[in-house]
């Protein structure tokens, strides 16, 4: 896969995205602070689905989000740059050197969660890593973007999420309703929950209006 080629069009990233999303609301899982759920989730339907080898990564994330430079939305430890554990980090996906992160239409909302409100458009983030910022300096421009992984953190968050048996549940509904673009693909399914609620699974609302 070439440095240009991105690894999903605008349309799959979107339906990716929305799915998940709808997942998300529909399960109460706070979709702003849901890394992991984006990429376990987007991790298994590319590799099933779309053939594509996705590995989860997890740790520091920092992205320049407005068009003055002003704001840097950064996920990790606060008083160590580039440093990541257990409760400071993000999780992402990669894919033969491409960085995809599904959770970012939703950088917004985990910036007004820390009192930053923006006016800040739901964008796709693909990115080849060649094109990442190699110091601080160079995130001060929208777009800009330094990911660091940390192993170790990446296979204790996977190992301990492959032991939740709700989200082994939801893994198989998932993989049972998405479909890739352009087939169709129901906007709303319905599932029981472990109390025997029947809860409504719909395609999010949210649409993508552009690339990071």
């Amino acid at each position: 896969m070439s440095n240009d080629e991105m690894p999903l069009s605008l349309l799959e990233y979107d339906r990716i995205y929305r799915s998940i999303e709808g997942i998300c609301c529909a399960t109460e899982f706070p979709s702003s602070r849901s890394c992991i759920f984006f990429s376990v989730l987007g991790a298994m339907i590319l590799d099933q689905i779309h053939g594509l080898p996705a590995r989860i990564i997890a740790g520091a994330a920092y992205i320049c989000v407005d068009e003055n430079n002003e704001i840097l939305l950064g996920f990790g430890a606060d008083d160590d740059f580039g440093a990541s554990d257990g409760s400071r980090f993000h999780c992402w996906v990669e894919i033969d050197h491409w960085i995809v992160d599904f959770m970012a239409p939703n950088y917004k909302d985990t910036l007004a969660e820390q009192g930053c409100v923006i006016d800040l458009e739901r964008r796709m983030f693909q990115k080849h890593d060649s094109k990442m910022a190699k110091t601080h300096d160079e995130l001060e421009r929208q777009g800009g973007f330094l990911f660091i992984g940390n192993n170790d953190l990446a296979h204790s968050i996977t190992d301990a999420y492959s032991e939740r048996k709700d989200l082994m549940s939801l893994l198989e509904i998932y993989q049972n309703w998405y479909r890739k673009w352009p087939d169709k693909m129901e906007d709303v399914i319905h599932i029981d929950d472990s109390n025997g609620k029947i809860i409504e699974i719909r395609l999010s609302d949210n649409k993508i209006r552009g690339v990071w």
